[in-house]
């Protein structure tokens, strides 16, 4: 969405593919793919515990989530873990430069803020606040990393997007966790990202968060399926057939939330 120049409206399935008309044309240099699959080809860790701790280097397969890129194969450093909770051989420079090329380093970096972290934990409230400081570490060695490279303060800056809630109309017991369960720790959990973010005392001053959440159309943003509404009458009704994962619909308002936060960013007029 954002480096297309293509002028005519297309369309996948349902979904509406609007123009962007050239305007990020020639301001925008994707990197850090993960793959060839078009759907997912930035997708490279699924959730902040293997970006820290995971050994399994990229690979050429994009349905390999577990992955952690910033894993270095070839690091002369041991294959444990440190005493913040990093792998040794995790290196966000060797990363950032083998991606931009030897002393260049990424001048924006979209992070998004998931649950992958509470939901392989086990679902429970306990798990918010350390995942709060795992991502706290993350941001912070991601720029530490770039101001290295850039022999003091870097220009980085870093761009959390906020998920989605559940559908309001859902009543999928995902996982087997409760539905009210998971929508409150769902909340606390972004609530913890917010003030992660927005605490001056954090000094996350390279880090912001974009508003995607309260601009997701979740009455269709979801795959949905037409279920009958008992078997004694020919009445159906339309429900969320996963109410986790959004559709090519969801994904487009997402696209449209990071348009108009770079088309909007003077930093990078």
């Amino acid at each position: 969405m954002l480096a297309t120049t293509d002028n005519t409206t297309t369309y996948d399935g349902d979904a509406i593919l609007q123009p962007t008309l050239g305007l990020c044309n020639g301001k925008i240099e994707f990197v850090g793919e993960s793959g060839s699959n078009i759907n997912n080809r930035y997708q490279i860790a699924n959730s902040l515990n293997i970006m820290m701790t995971g050994n399994r280097p990229n690979t050429t397969s994009p349905t390999n989530t577990a992955q952690n890129p910033f894993y270095n194969p070839n690091s002369n450093q041991p294959n444990e873990l440190d005493a913040d909770g990093f792998n040794k051989r995790v290196d966000f420079k060797w990363y950032f430069e083998k991606i931009c090329g030897i002393g260049q380093y990424p001048n924006l970096i979209y992070l998004t803020t998931g649950v992958n972290d509470i939901y392989y934990g086990g679902w429970t409230f306990d798990l918010i606040e350390p995942t709060v400081e795992r991502l706290h570490k993350v941001l912070s060695r991601m720029k530490a990393a770039c101001d290295e490279i850039a022999g003091g303060e870097s220009n980085v800056v870093i761009k959390l997007m906020n998920h989605q809630f559940y559908p309001l109309r859902s009543g999928s017991n995902i996982f087997n966790f409760d539905v009210v369960k998971q929508r409150r720790l769902w909340l606390d959990l972004y609530n913890g990202y917010y003030d992660l973010i927005t605490n001056p005392s954090n000094q996350l001053t390279f880090a912001e968060l974009i508003d995607c959440a309260s601009k997701f159309d979740w009455e269709y943003g979801y795959s949905t399926q037409t279920l009958p509404v008992n078997n004694r009458n020919r009445l159906t009704e339309k429900t969320v057939l996963e109410p986790v994962h959004i559709s090519v619909n969801g994904a487009l308002q997402y696209a449209d939330c990071l348009i108009n936060d770079f088309l909007c960013d003077e930093r990078f007029d």
